[in-house]
């Protein structure tokens, strides 16, 4: 009975550990010094935390513990860079996160685009571009 009991602790841990890697494959954090949004969610300045999980989801968490957003991805190529970045479109004074780029350039992820930024875009004098190196 005891080494049935522990053959399926072994089992299980096994299977587990398998399914973490595969939650949650890529991690970077930043520090973002103004305000930002990602799709309709406005996030303050600070230390984040960007995790890719199940290949499609971007999890952005407050260092600090203010919470957690989610956002759709689909992957961006072309990107291959040496650093960790995060790219934000600013549109005026507001900054959306548009695309995050992994060092190696294997998971680089565009996030999709939600109606909050299309109405920015039609409301401002343009885009500028803004990136931050993460680690």
């Amino acid at each position: 009975m005891r080494k049935t009991i522990q053959k399926v602790f072994i089992g299980l841990t096994i299977i587990l550990t398998f399914a973490l890697s595969g939650f949650a494959a890529e991690r970077l954090t930043v520090n973002i010094p103004f305000d930002f949004r990602v799709g309709d969610t406005s996030l303050l300045s600070g230390a984040y935390n960007v995790e890719l999980m199940n290949g499609r989801i971007l999890k952005i968490t407050s260092a600090e513990g203010r919470g957690s957003v989610f956002g759709t991805s689909i992957p961006s190529s072309g990107n291959n860079s040496e650093q960790n970045i995060l790219v934000f479109h600013r549109y005026g004074d507001v900054y959306l996160l548009s695309e995050v780029i992994w060092a190696g350039g294997d998971q680089n992820r565009k996030l999709l685009p939600q109606r909050r930024p299309i109405e920015l875009a039609g409301n401002s004098q343009g885009v500028r571009v803004v990136k931050l190196i993460g680690r």
